[in-house]
């Protein structure tokens, strides 16, 4: 394969809270896959008019892997999505792990806090939330975004994971990954039982993530993306940042520092009761009990 046409024939699609940046470190870590040093590029979301030539350049570091993917949870969310992932990616396979609703909308909660775009309690939060974008509730009904994929692809190239499964046993969730990816499954990343999801990621990492899709997407700065790939620039970000993996775990810092108020019981009770039919259409459709969603 000329590595200039090369293309995912994975995808990671979501959710977003979902352990996806967890999911990016293990997946990259492994020597039969492929994931660009980019996390999300967005590309069949908000930037498919780029077209397929710009998206390519971003795998032009293939080096025989036999798993080539990319991760970018919003392409879960986008209506837009499916039908350009299946136009242009041929017999892809997809990867999408679910979380507790409650705990994921929570979880995003907190990342707004923290990174100054939200102040206040998780109520004041559902309540502000954005019809043209919502971030919260809306988010969490899961069954209907992603019956929106089957419309395309079968659902034997569909892996339906579960968040929870990573705490019980993180090395046995990759296998699953691993199985489905015909890569080596007995392979261990050195970080699987060290990241759990982007909050917990060293601000270097994040910042370095940040300025990068700053400067692709705002900046329109791409040559410059094109020379850190194409130079021994990229080498030593991999191999800072593969390193780096390994204690990349910030201590659990106080949630008062940040003023993030805890969820009360009585709003745990009423999402419980909205999330209730959409959580039954999952389960149906899995073949899995998901009473623990509480």
């Amino acid at each position: 394969m000329n590595k200039g046409d090369v293309l995912p024939n994975f995808l990671v699609i979501g959710a977003q809270r979902c352990a996806t940046s967890w999911m990016y470190f293990c997946l990259k870590e492994h020597p039969d896959i492929y994931l660009p040093f980019i996390k999300e590029l967005h590309f069949f979301s908000t930037l498919y008019e780029e077209g397929m030539e710009w998206y390519k350049r971003y795998f032009s570091l293939w080096n025989g892997q036999k798993a080539i993917g990319e991760i970018s949870p919003g392409y879960l969310y986008s209506k837009e999505s499916p039908m350009h992932i299946t136009k242009d990616l041929k017999d892809i396979r997809l990867i999408v792990c679910f979380r507790n609703p409650i705990d994921r909308a929570y979880s995003q909660y907190k990342k707004h806090v923290r990174s100054g775009m939200f102040s206040g309690s998780f109520e004041e939060a559902i309540e502000a939330d954005l019809p043209y974008d919502p971030q919260y509730i809306e988010r969490g009904f899961y069954f209907r975004y992603i019956n929106r994929y089957f419309e395309y692809v079968p659902m034997e190239r569909v892996l339906i994971l579960i968040y929870e499964d990573i705490q019980k046993d993180p090395i046995a969730f990759l296998k699953t990954i691993f199985k489905f990816l015909e890569v080596d499954v007995d392979f261990v990343p050195s970080c699987c039982n060290k990241i759990v999801n982007s909050e917990d990621l060293d601000s270097s990492y994040t910042y370095v993530h940040n300025a990068s899709q700053f400067m692709r997407r705002q900046m329109r700065l791409d040559f410059l993306i094109d020379f850190i790939k194409r130079s021994f620039a990229q080498g030593i970000f991999d191999r800072f940042f593969h390193s780096k993996a390994s204690f990349i775990i910030r201590p659990k810092t106080n949630i008062d520092k940040f003023k993030i108020n805890p969820m009360c019981e009585k709003t745990r009770d009423k999402l419980s009761g909205i999330f209730f039919d959409e959580n039954k259409r999952l389960e149906d459709l899995i073949g899995r009990d998901l009473a623990f969603w509480v």
